[in-house]
């Protein structure tokens, strides 16, 4: 017998009398084999996140093969898998404290590969087989320059970069040198560009900002977030990687959506998303 890890999802249970209501997301179940139920109410009470085969056999040495089916047959468990990319670890960083205690919760519940909370980007250190996920507010042109610098010679690194600009939430594509699809650098120049049209010939958004990123050096684009826009930008974050990285819900992902960023606009929640271009002047693509 072997030592395979099983994930613990989430359910519920509700004890009648002699037997014992489980519920999760795949539906209902009535249990009533006593062991059963002892071994789900331990499961709950200890927040159990991982389980082996071990673990199942101590207490069902004769139908432990039969009570892992039972389990995998009503999503209480599920085989531990490895996340896209073949990624062995996510580190996080972000400058607003608000939004890095909502997203450590997120991360702790990726119980696949080990998390770290980054305080000071210039202490992180990159590798291969490793995301590493950005979020901006205040943003910095220079400062996400700096970032994108760390990791653009790691072939086998990725990265995620999220930001506020323009009171919306950006979230590129994942980037990696090996994909050779468009960087951060790329992506907020476009935005820049698409900002500054303006066909009234009024003074836009980005026009304001140019002027001010000529006038104070360490300006900082930034916007202040209530408690629902932290929320709603954990919730995107943590979506695009259930979608991309952690393929919960399916391990199927077209190509086009690797390409794909995303954009909600944190006053009206209108979320829509595009392709990301290159950048004529970047150098990722050298």
């Amino acid at each position: 017998m072997n030592s395979y890890k099983y994930d613990v999802n989430n359910f519920l249970c509700f004890e009648i009398e002699d037997y014992l209501i489980l519920q999760n997301e795949s539906g209902v179940v009535r249990v009533e084999d006593k062991r059963l139920i002892d071994f789900l109410k331990n499961l709950d009470v200890e927040n159990s996140i991982h389980l082996c085969e071990q673990e199942v056999s101590t207490v069902f040495p004769e139908e432990y093969s039969e009570v892992i089916k039972f389990l995998e047959r009503y999503n209480v468990i599920s085989p531990v898998k490895k996340l896209n990319f073949n990624i062995q670890g996510i580190s996080f960083y972000a400058n607003n404290v608000n939004v890095i205690s909502k997203m450590e919760d997120i991360l702790n519940g990726i119980s696949e590969v080990k998390s770290n909370m980054i305080d000071n980007i210039d202490d992180y250190v990159p590798s291969d087989d490793e995301l590493l996920v950005v979020f901006l507010n205040p943003y910095s042109k220079k400062h996400a320059k700096r970032i994108r610098d760390m990791v653009i010679n790691f072939d086998h690194h990725y990265l995620l970069f999220t930001y506020v600009y323009n009171n919306a939430l950006y979230i590129d594509p994942i980037y990696s040198s090996s994909f050779k699809n468009p960087c951060h650098l790329c992506h907020i120049e476009n935005i820049e560009a698409q900002l500054r049209i303006n066909t009234t010939g009024n003074i836009t958004y980005q026009h304001m900002i140019d002027s001010l990123y000529s006038e104070i050096n360490n300006f900082k684009v930034e916007r202040p977030l209530t408690n629902l826009d932290v929320l709603n930008i954990v919730s995107q974050i943590g979506n695009r990687l259930e979608r991309l990285v952690t393929l919960k819900k399916s391990n199927i992902v077209f190509m086009e959506e690797y390409q794909h960023f995303f954009c909600m606009d944190l006053d009206n929640k209108n979320f829509f998303k595009d392709n990301s271009l290159h950048w004529e002047l970047c150098d990722c693509y050298e």
